[in-house]
């Protein structure tokens, strides 16, 4: 699989710090994930360039979940740096770095790396010993399948469907078009929801009507071209098909 890793172009770090950045900065400004006190680290180094790598890095480092997925994902992938855009995308909206099978190495990672980061050792095994065989290690999967390490996350169906990375399409700077998880698991047909004032600024550009948005906790992390959109929707519905079918 190292060959999979070398056949995207390498991405500098910091655009995959940027990256991890945009999506982390609406979770840690909720007090939800990583260490306290990140969200002006992170807002500055998205939207207005401000902040060093370095300390972007470390913050990053220190979320319970995000850096050993991202770790793992490069591992597999022959990829040195875990920070490496092609990884953090594949985490977040999933490419192809995911191919594969990955029970094994999500099982030790819940097992022996999670149970050190929080997750109580009772819980870590019994996650560990029910992996299904078509995980994958996307957002998703943290999401429907070990839901939170912290604890800070009730398990509802509602919290479920706000930490879901998500395609929204604009309707205008506080709604969108989103689909939500359904009771049978499944992805139901887009609503009306209205989300967190749409911040141009921290996405690059204005979001112009018909935009497609990834949506973190009713948060517009960045613009989506359709083929990212496609994807992000691929493996989050592979994770549900895995995880409610526990196959």
């Amino acid at each position: 699989m190292a060959a999979e890793g070398r056949g995207l172009a390498a991405r500098p770090s910091e655009e995959g710090l940027r990256l991890a950045a945009r999506y982390s900065y609406i979770t840690n400004s909720l007090g939800y994930c990583g260490p306290a006190g990140m969200k002006a680290l992170f807002h500055g180094f998205v939207a207005e360039g401000k902040g060093k790598p370095a300390d972007v890095r470390d913050a990053l480092s220190r979320f319970e979940a995000l850096y050993p997925y991202l770790q793992m994902i490069a591992r597999r992938n022959g990829i040195p740096d875990p920070v490496d855009e092609r990884v953090v995308r594949a985490y977040f909206t999933g490419n192809s770095l995911l191919k594969g099978g990955w029970r094994g190495e999500l099982s030790a990672l819940i097992r022996d790396v999670f149970s050190r980061r929080g997750l109580p050792r009772r819980v870590a095994d019994d996650l560990a010993s029910r992996v299904p065989a078509r995980a994958t290690p996307h957002h998703s999967f943290h999401v429907l399948f070990i839901h939170t390490i912290t604890g800070r996350v009730p398990p509802t169906r509602d919290t479920e469907n706000s930490c879901l990375i998500s395609v929204g399409r604009v309707v205008d700077g506080e709604h969108v078009l989103r689909r939500f998880v359904e009771k049978d698991g499944r992805l139901g047909r887009p609503k009306l929801h209205r989300v967190a004032p749409i911040d141009g600024k921290f996405l690059g550009a204005p979001a112009k009507k018909g935009d497609l948005v990834a949506l973190h906790w009713d948060y517009a992390a960045e613009k989506l071209a359709k083929g990212r959109a496609q994807a992000l929707e691929k493996y989050t519905t592979r994770n549900l098909c895995a995880v409610f079918s526990g196959d």
